[in-house]
């Protein structure tokens, strides 16, 4: 018996916690205007992609590169929509550049792991398929061991599922 009101009470603390996270996760802010670093004009043959940096952990903030190309800067809980053009595209995400006169404050702040040279090499990179008028989503993702991830949004449901089940 009283493991069955052990259990219920981790149960339920459980729960709570999710759905409180839950919450704090879904408020997204843009990504502001300072840190986007391309500016794609519109064209024929696009689909809206949104990037969304959610269950951040790590302290460095993420550079995304589209084909190569510094696009934008994020920090956790945010979100950026940028319509791309259809056919197969490369996203890179890793460190975020540091700018040498910035360097210290940053090393003070967030910590010396956070600068790194030529972070344009670094990081995961994943190839996605852009079909004209279907919009994506991806979750950007780092932690404290320093791994970036890029998940289309409905993988990353589905792992969330996985970890609430136990």
């Amino acid at each position: 018996m009283k493991h069955q009101i052990v259990l219920s009470v981790l149960l339920a603390s459980f729960s709570i916690f999710s759905c409180a996270q839950e919450t704090v996760q879904s408020e997204l802010r843009p990504v502001p205007a300072e840190r986007i670093h391309t500016h794609i004009l519109p064209a024929e043959n696009t689909a809206v992609v949104t990037f969304e940096s959610r269950n951040v952990t790590g302290p460095c903030d993420m550079g995304l590169w589209i084909d190569g190309k510094l696009a934008a800067v994020f920090h956790a809980h945010e979100t950026w929509k940028i319509p791309l053009a259809e056919g197969e595209r490369e996203l890179r995400l890793s460190w975020a550049p540091v700018e040498e006169e910035k360097r210290k404050a940053v090393q003070k702040e967030k910590g010396k792991y956070c600068l790194k040279n030529h972070p344009e090499q670094q990081g995961t990179v994943r190839k996605i398929r852009i079909t004209k008028n279907i919009p994506r989503t991806f979750v950007l993702r780092t932690n404290r061991g320093y791994l970036f991830k890029i998940m289309p949004k409905e993988e990353e449901k589905v792992s969330s599922r996985v970890l609430q089940s136990f």
